[in-house]
Protein backbone atom coordinates (compact mmCIF):
# COMPACT_ATOMS: atom_id res chain seq x y z
CA UNK A 1 0.00 0.00 0.00
CA UNK A 2 1.88 3.15 -1.07
CA UNK A 3 1.49 6.65 -0.97
CA UNK A 4 -0.69 6.68 -4.41
CA UNK A 5 -3.46 4.16 -2.36
CA UNK A 6 -3.24 6.77 0.56
CA UNK A 7 -3.94 9.49 -2.09
CA UNK A 8 -6.51 8.24 -4.02
CA UNK A 9 -8.52 7.04 -0.83
CA UNK A 10 -7.89 10.87 1.19
CA UNK A 11 -9.06 12.01 -2.27
CA UNK A 12 -12.17 10.43 -1.89
CA UNK A 13 -12.35 10.36 1.43
CA UNK A 14 -12.63 14.71 1.51
CA UNK A 15 -15.38 14.79 -1.34
CA UNK A 16 -17.67 12.30 0.71
CA UNK A 17 -17.16 15.03 3.55
CA UNK A 18 -17.52 18.06 1.71
CA UNK A 19 -20.70 16.42 0.22
CA UNK A 20 -22.23 15.50 3.39
CA UNK A 21 -22.68 19.47 4.12
CA UNK A 22 -26.83 19.05 3.48
CA UNK A 23 -26.48 17.41 7.24
CA UNK A 24 -23.96 18.96 8.51
CA UNK A 25 -23.00 22.47 7.90
CA UNK A 26 -25.58 24.34 6.03
CA UNK A 27 -28.92 22.44 8.20
CA UNK A 28 -27.25 23.69 11.92
CA UNK A 29 -27.06 27.14 10.11
CA UNK A 30 -30.37 27.17 9.40
CA UNK A 31 -31.26 26.02 13.08
CA UNK A 32 -31.18 29.84 13.54
CA UNK A 33 -32.85 31.13 10.65
CA UNK A 34 -35.86 33.00 12.87
CA UNK A 35 -33.28 34.23 15.36
CA UNK A 36 -31.07 35.82 12.05
CA UNK A 37 -33.76 37.41 10.78
CA UNK A 38 -35.81 38.25 13.98
CA UNK A 39 -38.88 36.33 12.71
CA UNK A 40 -41.75 36.36 14.98
CA UNK A 41 -42.79 33.15 16.30
CA UNK A 42 -46.06 31.47 17.27
CA UNK A 43 -47.41 31.99 20.85
CA UNK A 44 -50.18 30.48 22.48
CA UNK A 45 -51.66 29.01 19.03
CA UNK A 46 -51.47 32.44 16.87
CA UNK A 47 -48.76 33.96 14.65
CA UNK A 48 -49.10 37.62 14.69
CA UNK A 49 -48.09 39.46 11.45
CA UNK A 50 -48.31 42.79 11.98
CA UNK A 51 -45.50 44.85 10.68
CA UNK A 52 -44.13 41.71 8.80
CA UNK A 53 -43.08 42.26 5.04
CA UNK A 54 -42.52 39.20 2.98
CA UNK A 55 -40.89 41.16 0.58
CA UNK A 56 -37.79 41.33 2.77
CA UNK A 57 -38.24 38.17 4.77
CA UNK A 58 -38.69 36.09 1.88
CA UNK A 59 -40.16 33.61 3.82
CA UNK A 60 -41.81 33.19 7.15
CA UNK A 61 -41.57 29.54 9.19
CA UNK A 62 -44.79 28.94 10.79
CA UNK A 63 -42.83 27.68 13.65
CA UNK A 64 -43.82 28.10 17.74
CA UNK A 65 -46.54 26.92 19.69
CA UNK A 66 -49.28 25.38 18.00
CA UNK A 67 -53.07 24.24 19.91
CA UNK A 68 -52.99 20.53 19.98
CA UNK A 69 -56.27 18.23 19.91
CA UNK A 70 -55.35 14.90 21.38
CA UNK A 71 -57.60 12.30 19.95
CA UNK A 72 -60.06 14.88 18.45
CA UNK A 73 -60.67 16.09 14.55
CA UNK A 74 -62.07 19.49 15.48
CA UNK A 75 -63.22 20.12 12.17
CA UNK A 76 -64.69 17.01 11.45
CA UNK A 77 -65.83 16.41 14.65
CA UNK A 78 -67.59 19.85 15.74
CA UNK A 79 -70.31 18.10 17.80
CA UNK A 80 -67.79 16.56 20.04
CA UNK A 81 -64.98 18.64 20.81
CA UNK A 82 -64.63 17.98 24.53
CA UNK A 83 -60.54 18.09 24.99
CA UNK A 84 -58.42 20.54 26.13
CA UNK A 85 -55.84 21.59 24.02
CA UNK A 86 -52.19 21.20 24.60
CA UNK A 87 -49.06 23.74 23.02
CA UNK A 88 -46.57 21.98 21.32
CA UNK A 89 -43.64 23.41 19.97
CA UNK A 90 -43.33 23.06 16.14
CA UNK A 91 -41.52 21.76 14.99
CA UNK A 92 -40.22 20.36 17.50
CA UNK A 93 -42.91 17.70 18.18
CA UNK A 94 -43.25 16.41 14.68
CA UNK A 95 -40.46 14.29 15.95
CA UNK A 96 -41.14 11.17 17.50
CA UNK A 97 -38.00 11.45 19.56
CA UNK A 98 -39.25 15.22 21.21
CA UNK A 99 -38.43 15.41 24.58
CA UNK A 100 -42.05 16.28 26.27
CA UNK A 101 -44.49 15.14 24.28
CA UNK A 102 -47.51 14.18 26.29
CA UNK A 103 -48.46 11.48 22.95
CA UNK A 104 -46.40 8.79 20.65
CA UNK A 105 -46.93 10.97 17.31
CA UNK A 106 -46.31 8.09 15.27
CA UNK A 107 -49.28 5.85 16.65
CA UNK A 108 -51.88 8.58 17.43
CA UNK A 109 -54.09 10.92 15.92
CA UNK A 110 -55.64 14.60 16.67
CA UNK A 111 -55.22 18.36 15.04
CA UNK A 112 -52.67 20.99 15.24
CA UNK A 113 -54.68 24.53 14.77
CA UNK A 114 -53.00 27.48 14.37
CA UNK A 115 -54.21 31.54 13.83
CA UNK A 116 -53.20 33.44 11.31
CA UNK A 117 -53.42 37.13 12.86
CA UNK A 118 -53.37 40.57 11.34
CA UNK A 119 -52.69 38.98 7.79
CA UNK A 120 -52.72 42.37 5.43
CA UNK A 121 -50.30 41.26 2.67
CA UNK A 122 -51.19 43.17 -0.62
CA UNK A 123 -49.97 40.00 -3.10
CA UNK A 124 -51.40 36.41 -2.86
CA UNK A 125 -49.39 34.54 -0.51
CA UNK A 126 -49.08 30.48 -0.53
CA UNK A 127 -48.64 28.21 2.88
CA UNK A 128 -46.45 25.62 1.73
CA UNK A 129 -47.45 22.13 3.62
CA UNK A 130 -44.76 19.59 3.89
CA UNK A 131 -46.22 16.24 3.20
CA UNK A 132 -46.54 14.89 6.47
CA UNK A 133 -46.18 10.75 5.01
CA UNK A 134 -49.15 9.69 6.56
CA UNK A 135 -53.05 10.65 5.96
CA UNK A 136 -54.02 14.02 6.89
CA UNK A 137 -56.21 17.14 6.61
CA UNK A 138 -55.68 20.61 6.06
CA UNK A 139 -58.32 23.20 6.51
CA UNK A 140 -58.82 27.15 6.23
CA UNK A 141 -61.00 28.46 7.70
CA UNK A 142 -62.64 25.60 8.05
CA UNK A 143 -62.93 24.58 4.28
CA UNK A 144 -61.01 21.70 3.37
CA UNK A 145 -58.49 22.82 1.35
CA UNK A 146 -55.91 19.75 0.39
CA UNK A 147 -56.17 15.85 2.28
CA UNK A 148 -53.18 12.90 1.98
CA UNK A 149 -54.85 9.01 2.18
CA UNK A 150 -57.95 7.76 3.87
CA UNK A 151 -58.13 8.82 7.63
CA UNK A 152 -58.91 6.76 10.36
CA UNK A 153 -58.92 6.49 13.98
CA UNK A 154 -57.70 2.54 13.81
CA UNK A 155 -54.39 2.47 12.97
CA UNK A 156 -55.11 -0.52 11.07
CA UNK A 157 -57.37 1.31 8.61
CA UNK A 158 -55.85 4.31 7.35
CA UNK A 159 -54.38 4.24 4.01
CA UNK A 160 -51.58 6.28 2.34
CA UNK A 161 -52.20 8.40 -0.58
CA UNK A 162 -49.09 7.95 -2.78
CA UNK A 163 -50.56 10.37 -5.38
CA UNK A 164 -49.39 14.27 -5.59
CA UNK A 165 -50.74 16.13 -2.77
CA UNK A 166 -51.76 19.70 -2.80
CA UNK A 167 -49.25 21.30 -0.89
CA UNK A 168 -49.23 25.07 -1.31
CA UNK A 169 -52.47 26.30 -0.95
CA UNK A 170 -53.84 30.18 -1.45
CA UNK A 171 -54.16 32.16 1.46
CA UNK A 172 -57.73 34.16 1.66
CA UNK A 173 -57.85 38.34 1.75
CA UNK A 174 -58.37 38.57 5.18
CA UNK A 175 -57.79 39.68 8.76
CA UNK A 176 -57.09 36.24 10.82
CA UNK A 177 -56.90 32.99 8.95
CA UNK A 178 -57.84 29.86 11.17
CA UNK A 179 -55.22 26.64 9.97
CA UNK A 180 -55.74 23.25 11.19
CA UNK A 181 -54.36 20.22 10.27
CA UNK A 182 -55.92 17.16 11.36
CA UNK A 183 -53.29 13.73 11.40
CA UNK A 184 -54.23 10.39 10.91
CA UNK A 185 -52.68 7.74 13.67
CA UNK A 186 -50.42 6.56 11.41
CA UNK A 187 -49.19 9.96 11.04
CA UNK A 188 -45.47 10.27 10.55
CA UNK A 189 -44.06 13.67 9.10
CA UNK A 190 -40.97 14.36 7.99
CA UNK A 191 -38.82 15.29 10.52
CA UNK A 192 -37.94 18.59 11.11
CA UNK A 193 -40.15 20.28 8.28
CA UNK A 194 -42.43 23.03 8.84
CA UNK A 195 -45.23 25.12 7.04
CA UNK A 196 -43.87 27.83 5.79
CA UNK A 197 -45.72 31.35 4.12
CA UNK A 198 -44.19 32.56 0.69
CA UNK A 199 -44.83 35.19 -1.69
CA UNK A 200 -46.67 33.53 -5.15
CA UNK A 201 -45.41 33.23 -7.95
CA UNK A 202 -45.28 31.21 -10.86
CA UNK A 203 -41.83 29.65 -10.58
CA UNK A 204 -42.95 28.22 -7.35
CA UNK A 205 -46.31 26.88 -8.29
CA UNK A 206 -44.79 25.10 -11.93
CA UNK A 207 -41.13 24.42 -11.30
CA UNK A 208 -40.92 20.84 -9.13
CA UNK A 209 -37.00 21.65 -9.19
CA UNK A 210 -36.06 25.07 -8.27
CA UNK A 211 -32.16 26.48 -8.40
CA UNK A 212 -31.88 26.12 -4.79
CA UNK A 213 -28.83 25.23 -2.69
CA UNK A 214 -30.51 21.73 -2.96
CA UNK A 215 -29.96 21.56 -6.61
CA UNK A 216 -26.60 22.43 -6.65
CA UNK A 217 -25.93 19.84 -3.73
CA UNK A 218 -28.15 17.31 -6.14
CA UNK A 219 -25.45 17.45 -9.07
CA UNK A 220 -22.56 17.28 -6.38
CA UNK A 221 -24.69 13.44 -5.60
CA UNK A 222 -25.14 12.24 -8.48
CA UNK A 223 -21.39 13.54 -9.16
CA UNK A 224 -20.99 10.88 -6.22
CA UNK A 225 -22.48 8.14 -7.81
CA UNK A 226 -20.33 8.39 -10.94
CA UNK A 227 -17.59 8.35 -8.96
CA UNK A 228 -19.29 5.52 -7.26
CA UNK A 229 -19.79 3.72 -10.40
CA UNK A 230 -16.33 4.10 -11.81
CA UNK A 231 -14.76 1.87 -8.51
CA UNK A 232 -15.84 -0.76 -10.44
CA UNK A 233 -14.30 -0.21 -13.28
CA UNK A 234 -11.02 0.29 -12.53
CA UNK A 235 -8.34 -1.35 -13.80
CA UNK A 236 -5.88 -1.58 -11.02
CA UNK A 237 -7.86 -3.06 -7.97
CA UNK A 238 -5.71 -2.24 -5.60
CA UNK A 239 -6.82 0.61 -5.19
CA UNK A 240 -10.12 -0.63 -4.45
CA UNK A 241 -11.07 -0.12 -0.67
CA UNK A 242 -13.86 -2.09 0.39
CA UNK A 243 -14.33 -0.15 3.35
CA UNK A 244 -14.26 3.16 1.64
CA UNK A 245 -17.05 1.41 0.08
CA UNK A 246 -18.93 0.68 3.05
CA UNK A 247 -18.59 4.22 4.00
CA UNK A 248 -19.63 5.63 0.76
CA UNK A 249 -23.17 3.50 0.27
CA UNK A 250 -23.90 4.44 4.15
CA UNK A 251 -23.33 8.07 3.86
CA UNK A 252 -24.66 8.16 0.31
CA UNK A 253 -28.23 6.89 1.65
CA UNK A 254 -27.99 9.45 4.53
CA UNK A 255 -27.42 12.46 2.02
CA UNK A 256 -30.25 10.71 -0.53
CA UNK A 257 -33.08 10.39 2.11
CA UNK A 258 -32.12 14.26 4.55
CA UNK A 259 -32.17 17.54 4.34
CA UNK A 260 -32.29 20.06 1.16
CA UNK A 261 -30.89 17.08 -1.43
CA UNK A 262 -33.54 15.02 0.23
CA UNK A 263 -36.46 16.91 -0.94
CA UNK A 264 -34.99 17.72 -3.87
CA UNK A 265 -34.59 13.69 -4.72
CA UNK A 266 -38.10 12.94 -3.30
CA UNK A 267 -40.06 14.71 -5.57
CA UNK A 268 -38.54 12.21 -8.74
CA UNK A 269 -38.29 8.89 -6.17
CA UNK A 270 -41.24 9.45 -3.42
CA UNK A 271 -39.92 5.85 -2.06
CA UNK A 272 -37.05 7.80 -0.37
CA UNK A 273 -39.83 9.37 2.25
CA UNK A 274 -41.08 5.80 2.72
CA UNK A 275 -41.45 4.22 6.33
CA UNK A 276 -38.81 1.47 5.07
CA UNK A 277 -36.67 3.48 3.65
CA UNK A 278 -36.51 5.61 6.78
CA UNK A 279 -35.62 2.15 8.58
CA UNK A 280 -32.96 1.09 6.10
CA UNK A 281 -31.29 4.37 6.91
CA UNK A 282 -31.19 4.45 10.68
CA UNK A 283 -29.67 0.76 10.53
CA UNK A 284 -27.08 2.10 8.27
CA UNK A 285 -25.91 4.96 10.08
CA UNK A 286 -25.53 3.31 13.38
CA UNK A 287 -23.12 1.18 11.27
CA UNK A 288 -21.46 4.08 10.09
CA UNK A 289 -19.33 4.86 12.77
CA UNK A 290 -17.67 0.87 12.79
CA UNK A 291 -17.43 1.33 8.94
CA UNK A 292 -15.49 4.89 9.56
CA UNK A 293 -13.59 3.31 12.18
CA UNK A 294 -12.32 0.87 10.28
CA UNK A 295 -11.26 2.84 7.00
CA UNK A 296 -9.66 5.20 9.57
CA UNK A 297 -7.32 2.47 10.29
CA UNK A 298 -6.74 1.27 6.88
CA UNK A 299 -6.17 5.11 5.45
CA UNK A 300 -3.00 5.31 7.93
CA UNK A 301 -1.91 1.91 7.49
CA UNK A 302 -2.34 1.25 11.06
CA UNK A 303 -2.71 -2.55 12.24
CA UNK A 304 -6.11 -3.58 13.48
CA UNK A 305 -5.94 -5.43 17.11
CA UNK A 306 -8.56 -8.66 17.19
CA UNK A 307 -9.55 -7.69 20.73
CA UNK A 308 -10.06 -3.80 20.06
CA UNK A 309 -12.20 -5.02 16.84
CA UNK A 310 -14.53 -6.96 18.99
CA UNK A 311 -15.00 -4.41 21.16
CA UNK A 312 -15.77 -1.66 18.76
CA UNK A 313 -18.38 -4.18 16.77
CA UNK A 314 -19.69 -4.86 20.54
CA UNK A 315 -20.40 -1.76 20.95
CA UNK A 316 -21.96 -1.57 17.43
CA UNK A 317 -24.37 -4.14 18.16
CA UNK A 318 -25.14 -2.83 21.26
CA UNK A 319 -26.57 0.36 19.71
CA UNK A 320 -28.46 -1.50 16.84
CA UNK A 321 -30.41 -3.49 19.57
CA UNK A 322 -31.07 -0.58 21.35
CA UNK A 323 -32.90 0.60 17.64
CA UNK A 324 -34.41 -3.14 16.95
CA UNK A 325 -35.99 -3.29 20.67
CA UNK A 326 -37.32 0.72 20.56
CA UNK A 327 -40.88 -0.82 19.96
CA UNK A 328 -40.92 -1.48 24.03
CA UNK A 329 -41.41 1.61 26.31
CA UNK A 330 -38.36 1.12 28.50
CA UNK A 331 -36.29 0.77 25.74
CA UNK A 332 -37.21 4.20 23.88
CA UNK A 333 -36.66 5.74 27.23
CA UNK A 334 -32.62 5.27 26.79
CA UNK A 335 -32.74 5.30 22.86
CA UNK A 336 -29.97 8.51 22.73
CA UNK A 337 -27.71 6.29 25.28
CA UNK A 338 -27.89 3.26 22.76
CA UNK A 339 -27.35 5.91 19.88
CA UNK A 340 -24.19 7.20 22.05
CA UNK A 341 -23.21 3.93 22.50
CA UNK A 342 -22.92 3.23 18.66
CA UNK A 343 -21.49 6.44 18.01
CA UNK A 344 -18.04 5.86 20.01
CA UNK A 345 -16.46 3.99 17.46
CA UNK A 346 -16.21 7.11 15.33
CA UNK A 347 -13.92 8.89 18.13
CA UNK A 348 -11.55 6.02 18.37
CA UNK A 349 -9.80 7.21 15.30
CA UNK A 350 -8.97 10.61 16.72
CA UNK A 351 -5.96 10.08 18.39
CA UNK A 352 -4.89 8.00 15.47
CA UNK A 353 -5.21 11.15 13.68
CA UNK A 354 -3.49 13.31 16.01
CA UNK A 355 -0.56 11.24 15.88
CA UNK A 356 -0.71 11.22 12.05
CA UNK A 357 -0.75 15.12 11.85
CA UNK A 358 2.02 15.18 14.72
CA UNK A 359 4.24 12.91 12.42
CA UNK A 360 3.37 14.97 9.30
CA UNK A 361 2.42 11.58 7.87
CA UNK A 362 1.22 12.28 3.76
CA UNK A 363 -2.45 13.91 3.60
CA UNK A 364 -2.58 13.79 7.58
CA UNK A 365 -4.10 16.96 7.79
CA UNK A 366 -6.49 16.80 5.41
CA UNK A 367 -7.51 13.52 6.24
CA UNK A 368 -8.03 14.75 9.80
CA UNK A 369 -10.07 17.59 8.68
CA UNK A 370 -12.09 15.58 6.02
CA UNK A 371 -12.59 13.30 8.96
CA UNK A 372 -14.18 15.58 11.59
CA UNK A 373 -15.99 17.25 8.94
CA UNK A 374 -18.20 13.76 8.76
CA UNK A 375 -18.28 13.89 12.92
CA UNK A 376 -19.56 16.72 12.72
CA UNK A 377 -22.46 15.63 10.64
CA UNK A 378 -23.36 12.87 12.93
CA UNK A 379 -23.72 14.89 15.56
CA UNK A 380 -26.49 16.29 14.34
CA UNK A 381 -28.24 13.27 15.45
CA UNK A 382 -27.45 14.07 19.37
CA UNK A 383 -28.50 17.84 18.45
CA UNK A 384 -31.83 17.13 17.00
CA UNK A 385 -32.64 14.88 20.01
CA UNK A 386 -31.75 17.83 22.94
CA UNK A 387 -34.15 20.09 20.64
CA UNK A 388 -32.56 21.78 18.47
CA UNK A 389 -33.90 20.85 15.44
CA UNK A 390 -33.65 21.35 11.97
CA UNK A 391 -35.86 22.79 9.04
CA UNK A 392 -35.40 23.90 5.54
CA UNK A 393 -34.95 27.46 4.71
CA UNK A 394 -35.31 27.39 1.18
CA UNK A 395 -38.56 24.40 0.91
CA UNK A 396 -38.39 22.74 -2.73
CA UNK A 397 -42.08 23.09 -3.81
CA UNK A 398 -43.43 20.65 -5.77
Amino acid sequence: MGNRFTGYQMAFMVLIALLSLPFTLMPILSTTYSERHELVRAKDGALDLSGISLKHEKMIPLEGEWYFYHHQWIITDQNQRVSVPILQHIPTSWNEEARGATFDVTYDYGSYELVIQDYSFNSEVIAYIPNFQGAYRVFLDGQLVASSGEMSKNPKEVQLNQNVVKNYLSLPQQRNIHLVIEVSSRYYPIVNHVPILVESNEDYANTKLSITWASMYLGGFILLLLLFGLLFFVRDHSLFSGKLLLVLITISLRIAYQGEIGATISLLFPQINSEPYRQFVEVTTLFLPFFMYLFVKEILIMPLERKKLLSVLLLTCVGFLGWLFNGFASIRTYQMLFWLISFIPALLPINDLWIAVRQKKPYGLMIASAYFTLIFGLSVEIYSFLGIYIYNTSMVLP
